[in-house]
């Protein structure tokens, strides 16, 4: 439970960087590799954690400039963690600012 907004933005700063190293350890070829055999790919799923961070926000009335949720995943790592890094940010600034 939090009792103010720095509790969650300390452990939101926390997770986002935690999330970040995870995300670094893959590579452009493990994009491809699916969890299990009928399964999403790492690619998806990195994907789907960085576009969650603006669709949740904005049901909360949050806007982000430029996104859109039916996005094709990109054919580029680097192009996923720039994102998510990107977001992860301007939650934080958005959640610290409101």
């Amino acid at each position: 439970m939090y009792r103010v907004i720095n509790d969650f933005t300390d452990d939101w700063k926390y997770e986002s960087e935690s999330t970040l190293k995870v995300f670094k350890n893959l590579t452009q070829n493990s994009l491809e590799q699916k969890v299990t055999p009928d399964g999403r790919s790492l690619g998806f799923i990195a994907w789907h954690i960085t576009t969650s961070i603006p669709e949740m926000l904005m049901r909360c009335g949050f806007q982000f400039e430029g996104f859109n949720e039916s996005a094709p995943i990109p054919e580029k790592l680097e192009e996923i963690l720039d994102k998510y890094e990107d977001y992860s940010k301007l939650a934080g600034k958005f959640i610290s600012e409101n």
